[in-house]
């Protein structure tokens, strides 16, 4: 099986300070705006040995603006947004039986509204600050949720678009220096025709809408830097995922492949133009299934990455141009824990990257 994915986005965007007050006098301090334009075009193609499916594509079209308001000398933000979002998607069907002609792609079309509202109060200026957010988003299917992968994963093009609405609250702190850092954060958020992987034979999965889920928890994070150029970032996610979707089969039992605790933790530093770091990764054990039969269950796991990266500066780049090469090995121990049965993930793998 081979496929091909090809993707090409333009944005045009204005951005501006519509008011100022430089004295900071009055209660609004500034009013700036962004404004755009963009689309995207999206095509993909899939073969099996020589023989290829239709190409499917899709176009979005979309446009968007927010604003930032300030008050109180701009310590405290109020940033209201909005996007309008067209999605026109021209999915053909396989032919089924081989012999039969192709059918001609049914043009689906459907129009989204996203606004969102945030507000930022730094409660001491740079160093301690209070956020909030409140957002609707939508989600569309991608292309192997759509169209599977022959020999594992059945394909299901009648998937509709996941809505979601989601508040979340933060409290960020750290020093003058940035030396050190803080967060802490809960988040809710409710998905509307939420799309999961369900398993409809002893050997496939396939993606359906299920309905209502609801995804609710806190998220810890912070850096802190040590003796001898050292940084230590960390990040600890405990959540709960439930499906709320119709079946009473169902309701109320964890989202299949998605652990309630995953901790992060990275040591990193600077020696001259060489940058070494560690990365460990634990997560809690999780159902493969939405039964959340224990049969089914997938054990606690825990991942060692270990990467170099060393930069290079050339005159002839300019004072800001900089070579940086990086490698890195992922699961240096190789741990075989798997979501698929007999399908180790991820293995051992190798990185190498250069960027300019």
């Amino acid at each position: 099986i081979s496929s091909r994915a090809e993707d090409v986005t333009g944005r045009l965007s204005w951005s501006g300070i519509l008011w100022t007050d430089p004295q900071g006098s009055s209660l609004f301090t500034t009013l700036g705006l962004v404004a755009g334009v963009e689309e995207r075009r999206q095509w993909y193609q899939q073969w099996y040995d020589e023989d290829p499916d239709p190409l499917r594509n899709r176009k979005t079209t979309s446009a968007f603006a927010s604003a930032t308001i300030g008050l109180l000398a701009d310590r405290v933000e109020i940033l209201p947004a909005w996007r309008w979002q067209r999605n026109e998607d021209d999915f053909p069907p396989v032919p089924f039986p081989a012999w039969r002609p192709e059918e001609e792609g049914v043009l689906h079309q459907r129009d989204d509204v996203s606004p969102t509202l945030a507000a930022v109060w730094q409660i001491t200026r740079d160093r301690l600050v209070h956020q909030g957010h409140l957002a609707q988003a939508v989600r569309v299917p991608n292309w192997i949720e759509l169209f599977g992968h022959r020999g594992g994963i059945d394909g299901n093009r009648e998937l509709q678009p996941e809505e979601i609405k989601s508040t979340d609250i933060a409290v960020t702190w750290k020093t003058p220096a940035g030396d050190r850092f803080g967060r802490l954060a809960y988040f809710n958020a409710r998905t509307e025709q939420a799309i999961v992987f369900v398993q409809n034979s002893p050997g496939t999965s396939k993606a359906l809408n299920i309905g209502q889920t609801r995804t609710h928890g806190f998220e810890l994070e912070g850096r802190l830097t040590g003796p001898a150029a050292l940084r230590f970032t960390g990040n600890l996610t405990v959540q709960r995922a439930k499906d709320e979707g119709p079946d009473p089969v169902y309701e109320g039992n964890d989202l299949p492949f998605l652990s309630d605790r995953v901790l992060w933790l990275r040591v990193s530093s600077a020696w001259d133009h060489w940058r070494p770091w560690l990365e460990f990764t634990w997560q809690s054990g999780m159902y493969r299934d939405r039964a959340n039969t224990e049969l089914d269950r997938a054990p606690a796991r825990e991942y060692l990455n270990l990467g170099l990266a060393r930069d290079w500066t050339f005159s002839w780049l300019g004072p800001e141009g900089l070579l940086t090469v990086a490698g890195e090995v992922v699961n240096l121990f190789n741990n075989t824990d798997y979501d698929i049965e007999e399908f180790p993930l991820p293995g051992r793998s190798w990185q190498l990257s250069a960027r300019l």
